[in-house]
């Protein structure tokens, strides 16, 4: 099936806009900045405490790193607020549509189910990328009094917006399958933390477990490093979930 991406532009603009012409665009802008500048504070007060605790060591300098004690732990602090994020962006996408009765209007429009759907998922993950893009000065602040990997800086950035990319896309599935905006934030945010503490119950690397949990696909990433194992399971993710949100707002036509 073809899809217009004229189509999905329009409705990626519109979900957009229904954030923004809302409170809750704005709530999640707020918080996001405050949790993200709270978290940096904390980090750089982290970092600075390393510092000084080389000081009387001969190779301390050497061995601290920006972006493994500075860089690193504060985008995995990020990951756990887009944990939270992700599903409240989501949780109205397709919940409110069927709740308010304006499902069947979006139906027979000329646009098709995986328009829709990828058009929603495209606008709130246009949302999201705003709010990681905006977060970047803090560490560029850094690149300018110390020696930075900025390499390593736009991995973990674009790390980041896979990991939001894979809850944004779980969360899609969740509001297409209830009419309830607070049902589908509890029920998308609940499959993610699992996704994430999935590692925790067996922390090889190389167990089922790690590989099937998001945060274990996330670790090289924060370092700068891109392992193809991965993108395979970030693209499969959400391929996944845009393909069975699809199914489920086609279903509403026969409904």
């Amino acid at each position: 099936m073809l899809i217009s991406l004229r189509r999905v532009q329009t409705l990626a603009r519109a979900e957009v806009s229904s954030l923004l012409d809302g409170p809750l665009g704005w709530l999640l802008m707020s918080g996001w900045l405050l949790l993200t500048g709270a978290f940096w504070l904390a980090m750089v007060d982290r970092y600075a405490m390393i510092g000084r605790d080389q000081v009387y060591s001969p190779f301390g300098a050497a061995t601290i790193n920006p972006i493994a004690d500075l860089i690193a732990p504060w985008q995995a602090n990020l990951s756990i607020i887009l944990l939270m994020i992700g599903p409240a962006v989501t949780m109205r996408a397709f919940a409110e549509e069927v709740r308010r009765g304006t499902m069947e209007l979006l139906l027979a429009s000329p646009a098709s189910a995986a328009e829709i759907v990828v058009g929603k998922y495209l606008g709130g993950l246009w949302f999201v990328g705003g709010l990681i893009l905006g977060s970047l000065w803090m560490p560029l602040l850094v690149a300018s009094k110390v020696d930075l990997d900025l390499g390593a800086l736009v991995v973990g950035a674009v790390g980041q917006l896979g990991f939001a990319a894979a809850v944004l896309a779980v969360g899609l599935v969740a509001s297409a399958t209830t009419d309830s905006p607070a049902v589908s934030l509890v029920l998308s945010f609940a499959v993610c933390l699992c996704l994430w503490i999935a590692g925790w119950i067996d922390p090889d690397p190389t167990s089922v477990w790690t590989q099937l949990s998001l945060s274990g696909h996330l670790a090289t990433a924060w370092t700068g490093l891109v392992r193809l194992s991965d993108v395979v399971y970030l693209g499969g993710l959400i391929t996944s979930c845009l393909v069975v949100a699809t199914l489920r707002v086609e279903a509403n036509r026969y409904l």
